[in-house]
């Protein structure tokens, strides 16, 4: 990477990408073996929910089209329904529904006079029995056939037959005549076998029927789709079928998938949940609110945020880059915090803790090699992540800036020599005696001997 400023460079490609950081300064002061161990892959960065939130607030305030492309609130049924989806967020629903449409289908049924049931088919059997003379039996005894015949003569054969002619006849002959007498008697219909069976000798003997089963056999051959759904399927199973059947318009969605197909959708974008939108929006609500900061991270004249800048060092020849949150169109950068307390005290703690002091002066030379003016400072612009947002704006004095150029001085030297030696330590291998801090000594001083404090 060659010295100068670079826009286009994103913010992965920057921390993955050559040069000695502010981040690297702050590893090494800790010590130079934990800063090769993380250099070289060897342990992870630790990447925490707060520092998320944190990188989402910087991109709504000084990168807002890139927040669009990687931050969303979180999926709703309402914003689905929006869209056009008709939204099933519960398999009660879901199976209420197929219910809804299958009594649809069978009062439709009734309406049309469909029949649903084989007991309809023998009931229809039995009343057309009502109309019909059974055939007459030819088995039994001489007497039983004589007896048969006398009863059930029919007049159009002439007249009955006297008793003494029939008892003359023999068996055979008998039969005869009770064939004949049937051949004017229709018999009556059987009521056993199949369905289609049933319905079929129904329709053999003049009855116009349509059953439901045939129904169903058509609309699954035409479609691919049962008429009616039975139960034990799938939430899946149960939506398809009603959307194939167009049940109030169809386009019908679980809740579950609506939400995969916006993940497959939508594959680089984090979703913030409502407190988290609320709490970024809310931090920078307060930021515009502010005099200072809104001045200094909107200016009239405009800026540029996230610019990465490289340059040489003059005294190691080590490659150095940061990136400003904003640099201001006269150079001036601006540094966007975050913080728990962004009061005055709060933040020398900041200072001290995290290495803003050293962060200042390492950026400063940055910019002064890379464009040949010196900043005068660094405005820290810092809000507080809990509402109501408190915000406060705060430059470094002379001594902080002093200790912050020794402390980033020392750390790259360290580093320069580290790789040059091929020594890389870890904390001093001697023991070390301990004494309380001064915090510490102040407040437990009751106990110490001869306090002077």
């Amino acid at each position: 990477m060659q010295p100068g400023i670079y826009q286009n460079i994103s913010n992965d490609a920057y921390h993955m990408g050559p040069g000695v950081s502010k981040t690297d300064l702050k590893l090494a002061e800790k010590s130079l073996k934990t800063y090769r161990a993380i250099k070289n892959g060897e342990i992870p960065k630790k990447e925490t929910i707060y520092k998320d939130l944190g990188k989402a607030f910087h991109e709504l305030v000084l990168e807002p089209e890139e927040f669009k492309k990687h931050y969303c609130k979180p999926l709703t049924i309402e914003a689905a329904e929006r869209q056009g989806i008709k939204v099933l967020d519960s398999s009660e629903k879901i199976l209420a529904m197929v219910n809804d449409l299958n009594q649809i289908k069978r009062d439709e049924f009734t309406e049309q006079g469909i029949i649903t049931s084989p007991d309809v088919l023998v009931e229809m059997l039995n009343e057309m029995n009502k109309t019909r003379l059974p055939k007459l039996s030819t088995s039994g005894a001489k007497a039983a056939l004589i007896e048969v015949i006398t009863q059930n003569w029919d007049s159009q054969m002439g007249d009955v037959p006297e008793y003494g002619v029939l008892s003359a006849m023999k068996g055979p002959d008998l039969k005869n005549i009770i064939e004949r007498l049937n051949e004017s008697r229709p018999g009556l219909l059987s009521t056993s076998g199949s369905r289609d069976d049933l319905a079929q000798r129904l329709r053999d003997n003049g009855a116009s029927i349509a059953c439901s089963w045939e129904v169903e056999k058509m609309n699954m051959e035409a479609t691919g789709r049962p008429y009616f759904l039975g139960s034990g399927k799938t939430k899946a199973e149960m939506i398809d079928w009603l959307n194939g059947e167009q049940y109030k318009g169809g386009n019908w969605r679980s809740w579950e998938m609506v939400k995969a197909e916006w993940a497959e959708n939508n594959p680089d974008r984090t979703i913030l949940t409502e407190e988290e939108w609320t709490k970024v929006h809310g931090m920078r609500d307060a930021l515009l609110d502010h005099p200072w900061a809104r001045k200094l991270l909107w200016p009239q004249k405009g800026g540029v945020a996230e610019q990465s800048i490289y340059w040489t060092d003059k005294e190691t020849g080590e490659l150095c880059r940061c990136r400003p949150d904003f640099m201001r169109y006269d150079n001036r950068p601006v540094d966007l915090k975050s913080a728990n307390d962004a009061s005055e005290e709060g933040f020398k703690k900041a200072i001290e803790t995290y290495g803003y002091d050293m962060q200042q002066e390492f950026y400063l030379d940055g910019i002064e090699a890379a464009t040949g003016v010196r900043p005068k400072n660094m405005p820290f612009v810092v809000v507080e992540s809990e509402a109501p947002y408190l915000v406060n704006v705060h430059v470094l004095g002379l001594e902080y800036c002093y200790i912050g150029k020794g402390r980033y001085r020392t750390a790259l030297n360290a580093i320069h020599e580290a790789k040059e030696s091929g020594e890389w330590p870890g904390y001093p291998e001697d023991i070390h005696v301990l004494e309380p801090r001064r915090f510490y000594a102040q407040q437990h001083a009751q106990y110490l001997p001869d306090s002077n404090w």
